[in-house]
């Protein structure tokens, strides 16, 4: 099935959670040095086994990074060889966004020092090049450990590089064997993916009952992104479901406020159509605009093609062009689909100019077509704003 926003923009989402979730083995640490145990109470990842009894961890986006870092540097000075402490010094450098080499340096440190949790996030600086050049070999060799050693979210991260060919062939049945083994340790954002590969029947036998099943099982488990796809499985009563648009418009409001962005859009789009909802064209150009700004690729795109069209807000061709290359730019795979699958087929003629005479400026490098989008138009679309 396919929903209103593309699924794929949730494969870049999953690394949220990176740092919160620990299967290291326990080793003795410093308990009664106060420095220590403060950087324990600001830094601890929530299930590392390594940190003390009693100290319940804190999630990386709540961390007070000024104070963890002034407690967790003069424990460091205190006790250089304690991974947990190295590892939590990291964390508290990454919260208040201070000296990445520090960061790469301590998770390294960690890393090898066999903290598990740490071997994952040095998995992640590799892939996004904190404190050190991006290098998806060396990435993909240190979520591998952590995932070997059984770390949920390390697993997860490894189905996703199979899953996007990122350093590795593209191999779904990888995929899904990773995400299936973090999903059994009850990992959400994995059960999400699991359940797309199952929708997609990419990896795995196609079953639109077992990936409903796994959405509801992530939105149980606290997974904001899987609102949008389990409101679209009660929008169109995929996988067993009774097509019930108004239950769908709940879920997708509570996803909404949850911060997901497909559901702001999804929602946005039934006010538009007034499906399930009363129609409110106002209102959903409101909520489109806030699933925009939100980061929706799916929400530039219908922006796009409002302006374009002017049909629920005034035409304008400037704000049409504006957004569709930006959808283009967030991989919106509608905007794939019209403008590089089709060449823009069906755009009017001065949008497609514009988008052209848009592109030029940015330096792409093609013959101009009147009204349409040659082969070399089509060709840099798809190398340099998709990465191609």
């Amino acid at each position: 099935m396919l929903p209103k926003f593309s699924k794929h923009l949730l494969l870049v989402m999953s690394v949220f959670a990176l740092v919160d979730f620990s299967q290291s083995l326990v080793w003795a640490g410093p308990a009664e040095d106060e420095a220590a145990k403060l950087c324990d109470q600001l830094a601890a990842a929530i299930p590392d086994k390594t940190k003390p009894a009693g100290v319940p961890g804190v999630k990386g986006g709540d961390i007070d990074g000024p104070a963890a870092v002034a407690a967790c540097e003069k424990a460091a000075a205190a006790f250089p060889d304690n991974m947990r402490i190295l590892f939590q010094y990291g964390r508290a450098l990454v919260a208040a966004d201070q000296l990445p080499n520090k960061t790469f340096e301590l998770y390294t440190k960690a890393a090898t020092g066999g903290h598990i949790v740490a071997m994952n996030n040095l998995g992640y600086a590799y892939e996004n090049s904190i404190g050190t050049k991006k290098d998806l070999t060396e990435a993909l060799k240190w979520y591998q450990k952590s995932a070997d050693l059984g770390f949920a979210v390390a697993q997860r991260n490894v189905g996703i590089f199979y899953r996007n060919g990122k350093g590795v062939p593209t191999d779904a049945k990888m995929a899904a064997m990773w995400f299936t083994r973090a999903s059994e340790q009850g990992d959400a954002n994995a059960k999400l993916e699991l359940g797309m590969l199952y929708d997609e029947g990419n990896g795995v036998p196609q079953d639109y009952a077992k990936a409903v099943q796994l959405y509801k099982d992530a939105v149980e488990g606290g997974e904001a992104l899987a609102y949008s796809n389990l409101g679209w499985a009660y929008d169109r009563g995929i996988g067993g479901l009774p097509v019930d648009h108004v239950k769908a418009n709940e879920i997708y409001l509570q996803g909404a406020a949850k911060g997901d962005n497909n559901s702001m859009n999804n929602y946005a789009e039934s006010l538009v159509t007034g499906e399930g909802v009363a129609k409110d064209t106002k209102a959903g150009m409101e909520w489109m605009n806030k699933a925009y700004d939100a980061g929706s690729s799916r929400a530039a795109y219908n922006l796009g093609q409002y302006y374009s069209k002017g049909e629920i807000v005034p035409r304008d061709i400037e704000k049409s062009v504006g957004y569709y290359i930006t959808s283009l730019e967030r991989n919106a795979d509608d905007s794939r689909a019209l403008f590089i699958g089709k060449g823009g087929e069906g755009v009017p003629a001065d949008v497609i100019n514009l988008i052209q005479d848009k592109l030029l400026k940015r330096g792409g490098v093609f013959e101009k077509h009147d009204g349409s989008f040659g082969k070399g138009g089509v060709e840099y679309m798809e190398q340099v704003l998709n990465g191609g």
